[in-house]
């Protein structure tokens, strides 16, 4: 349901590749979402001090082929767990979890928070 479009090129013998991420005009309703999305995770990351956002590079390998990822991270704990956060209707989480699943296997995310959403831009 959700096609992922990359791009790839070879340069000095290395692969790069990369998501590209079509520009999305959102109706009203996808702006919406994308701010609760947004508020979910500054208000649980607020919720505990010294936890912080950042990114990780990350080496590994495909088969023979060594890749390096970068990954953003949505929080690192103050104990070093690295916190995943989501925000979904949760008929819809069949859909999202594949996504969600590997963006945290590929950051190596030790913990994935999901906060269900409901029409009346409310979180549980």
């Amino acid at each position: 349901k959700n096609p992922w479009k990359l791009e790839a090129c070879k340069y000095a013998g290395k692969m790069y590749i990369r998501r590209v991420v079509e520009s999305q005009n959102l109706d009203a309703w996808g702006v919406q979402n994308t701010y609760w999305g947004m508020r979910f995770e500054e208000y649980v990351i607020k919720q505990e001090p010294g936890i912080k956002a950042t990114y990780k590079m990350l080496k590994g390998e495909i088969g023979r082929t060594n890749v390096l990822i970068s990954a953003e991270v949505d929080a690192v704990r103050k104990d070093g767990m690295i916190v995943e956060v989501k925000t979904c209707f949760q008929h819809k989480f069949v859909d999202k979890l594949p996504l969600a699943w590997l963006q945290s296997y590929l950051g190596k995310a030790d913990i994935i928070l999901f906060g269900w959403k409901v029409p009346t831009a409310t979180l549980r």
